[in-house]
């Protein structure tokens, strides 16, 4: 049994003497804030925290314990760590040597006095208040401030699931994730009272296990805690629920994607970092982990079976009308209530109409696209006697993003699905991502180097084109002016609702790739063609090479015709093919003859990469400038590593040399700096697109394995 006695008064604990013996289990931390008023009336009284240490006995009983994602940025790798649960614990701390590797950022130095379970003796202990990010097995970011301490637990065993256990799971339908049987568990990290119900799920009843184990549901999953029966009825006695009462356990992802997102990001070991800064890291380590795992063992086994469910709910519940295709949200089951966020969409409102005012033309802009959306019914009006269609009634606040250099759409209005209250979650956060179908975004590049010529298109408002059900539309409510001209008050501001599936939505790469999909799968006579455009369209961008001008003709006519069945609009076309582009009708054609693929311009008349290097030049130069430098370029394809090399290693000088990060360097280290940004900004490269055919590709594939072969002789003796 644990217990954290209470300490009668300060003379008390003063004489006692500690009677932990040296051969029990190390114990863990419990704590609350004393304030010491010092021996003399002159002294400043200083906060400190006490801390009791109570001692845990290693039997059946086993301790709540789990895993969460950090990223280590020695190695710039995420890792999992051990997690115990410990609701007798007050604050939460953190192994020290962990502290430390990770260079975690010190808040403020604070002194706690720690007294062990059946002990009156006290020490007085300095510790660092540190701030740590870690993701949760759902990939949700969570920032942890955590005290360090020498010895948080001695190891333990991991307890063993019984057959019995096992099976029941299966009937249940239900995964866990955690450590091997009779695993050693060593907990770096103690999460106590004030953060851990930060990761409890109030959603989900937990689970008793047919040995008498129990199943906690938390953010970390499902966590196995307390002591097994030995008695035969306790351990026929089974579940004190009904099965159809529990949840099927979902969302169990690692970091990537992605978010979104998700991804490996420096923002785990760096302070007030914004947004701008972990979207670029974000993409930076993502290109440079390309082609690695995203989930190994029943991690892998439990998200393909989530991804399988929402495939599956997204077939049968998709329809084709006369005008489109009608999606559902992938909702997630028995989510926490969604706020409306009406007070948070009308806020930002205010805001966005206070900064779009000081240029009348891009406020016009705005009111434009709005009125736009209306007319073509991507959005509408809701009738306030008409009441509710769905179940749920969501506003989400929007902002305006202006890309001058694009050629077609250059103001977009970003619709914030992420946005909430404390406290409460956004609609992303009840959505399911869904499976990502998406082609690998390396294999499109490389590709499309293997023809003589590539045809290049996009969507036209892509996302724009998915119907959303009637049933979700209340979901993706927004607010807009009537007269833009006036500012926002309660009889300037109408309520509008999309009748589209919103870019905002994590969900939406899922529902624009399924629905493309499911449409080019009805074109069962064009199977070669239909599998072609699977494997080369990226979100609403189509790459495609042929070696003859026939095969170039005959992509961009039965493309447009796939498309246009769907109700979306393939335009910009662009083309080395010179015949094709004067076939193309103008509306058709891009302007552009230098457009980006995938993020690499391509000159379309030479059929040429044009690579380009710009790191420009911050001032002051700190940890954080450089690793924003070197992240701000774009690399998909490792091209520019060579070039970049010096300044990686630089930077991997800097951690090992413990710099802060926003301290600025010594004259030394930025003058490296400078030599280093010089020779790399600035430097252009030119490649040719067309490197191999695809059969050119197979035949030296096959030349280079007949050779290989020929080494090896015909009969081996023993």
């Amino acid at each position: 049994m644990r217990a954290t006695p209470a300490l009668s008064t300060p003379q008390k604990q003063q004489d006692a003497r500690s009677k932990v013996s040296s051969k029990k289990p190390s114990p863990t931390l419990h704590s609350h804030t004393v304030i010491n008023t010092g021996s003399s009336p002159g002294d400043v009284p200083t906060k400190e925290t006490q801390c009791v240490l109570n001692a845990q006995t290693m039997g059946c009983p086993y301790l709540p314990a789990g895993k969460v994602t950090i990223l280590n940025p020695n190695t710039n790798e995420l890792m999992q760590i051990d997690v115990l649960i410990d609701t007798g614990a007050e604050i939460s701390f953190i192994d020290n040597a962990l502290a430390e590797c990770l260079h975690l950022p010190v808040i403020e130095e604070k002194q706690i006095r720690l007294h062990t379970f059946g002990s009156k003796e006290i020490q007085s202990k300095k510790c660092r208040l540190v701030e740590m990010n870690i993701w949760d097995s759902e990939g949700k970011q969570h920032v942890l401030k955590l005290l360090t301490h020498d010895v948080l637990t001695q190891a333990f065993k991991s307890p063993k699931v019984s057959n019995t256990d096992i099976d029941f799971l299966r009937s249940l339908n239900l995964s866990i994730l955690t450590h091997p049987e009779n695993a050693l568990i060593k907990p770096s990290i103690l999460l106590g009272c004030d953060q851990l119900w930060n990761f409890m799920r109030t959603d989900t009843p937990p689970i008793r296990l047919p040995s008498g184990l129990h199943l906690m549901p938390t953010r970390l999953g499902y966590i196995i805690s307390g002591k097994q029966s030995k008695e035969d009825h306790e351990v026929q006695q089974g579940l004190q629920c009904h099965p159809s009462e529990i949840s099927q356990w979902n969302n169990l992802w690692s970091m990537t994607d992605e978010d979104y997102p998700q991804t490996t990001t420096m923002s785990s070991i760096t302070v007030n970092i914004t947004q701008e800064e972990k979207d670029l890291w974000d993409k930076y380590w993502s290109m440079d982990a390309a082609g690695t795992e995203e989930f190994v063992g029943s991690e892998r086994e439990v998200r393909a079976t989530m991804d399988q469910k929402i495939w599956q709910q997204f077939n049968d519940t998709i329809e084709r009308r006369e005008d489109g295709y009608y999606v559902r949200l992938p909702w997630k089951e028995h989510h926490p209530p969604l706020p409306d966020n009406k007070a948070l969409a009308f806020k930002r409102l205010v805001n966005v109409w206070s900064s779009l005012r000081k240029d009348e033309h891009l406020l016009d802009k705005y009111n434009e696209v709005f009125q736009d959306q209306l007319n073509k019914n991507i959005v509408e009006e809701v009738d306030k006697e008409e009441g509710r269609q769905g179940e749920t009634i969501h506003f989400i606040p929007h902002q305006a993003v202006l890309t001058p250099q694009k050629t077609t759409t250059k103001l977009r209005i970003v619709f914030d699905a992420s946005a909430h209250y404390k406290g409460c979650p956004s609609l992303n956060d009840v959505l399911h991502r869904g499976p990502v179908i998406l082609p690998s975004l390396h294999g499109v590049l490389l590709r499309v180097r293997t023809g003589r010529f590539a045809v290049a298109s996009d969507v036209e408002k892509a996302f724009l084109q998915v119907r959303l059900n009637e049933a979700d539309r209340d979901a993706t409510r927004c607010l807009w002016l009537r007269n833009h001209k006036l500012p926002p008050t309660a009889d300037n501001v109408r309520t509008l609702r999309f009748t589209r599936v919103t870019f905002g939505l994590k969900c939406s790469p899922f529902l624009l790739a399924g629905t493309t999909y499911f449409h080019l799968d009805q074109y069962t006579d064009e199977k070669e063609l239909v599998e072609e455009v699977k494997r080369n369209l990226y979100v609403d961008n189509l790459l495609l090479t042929a070696n003859t001008r026939q095969e170039t003709s005959h992509f961009y006519q039965r493309t447009k015709c796939m498309f246009q069945d769907l109700n979306m609009n393939l335009r910009e076309f662009t083309s080395n093919d010179q015949d094709l582009m004067q076939f193309i009708p103008a509306h058709d054609r891009s302007v552009n003859l230098n457009p980006r693929l995938l993020g690499i311009t391509w000159n379309s008349s030479t059929d040429q990469f044009l690579l380009s290097c710009k790191i420009p030049k911050t001032s002051p130069v700190t940890k954080r400038t450089v690793t924003s430098a070197i992240a701000s370029v774009y690399d998909p394809m490792g091209w520019f590593l060579p070039l970049l090399f010096r300044a990686r290693v630089y930077l991997q000088n800097l951690w090992r040399e413990q710099c802060d990060w926003d301290s600025k360097l010594d004259e030394n280290q930025c003058k490296e700096w400078d030599e280093i940004r010089d020779q790399c900004d600035g430097f252009e490269k030119s490649l040719p697109r067309y490197r191999t055919s695809q059969m050119d590709a197979i035949r030296r594939f096959s030349k280079k394995q007949e050779n290989w072969l020929n080494h090896f002789p015909s009969k081996i003796t023993l």
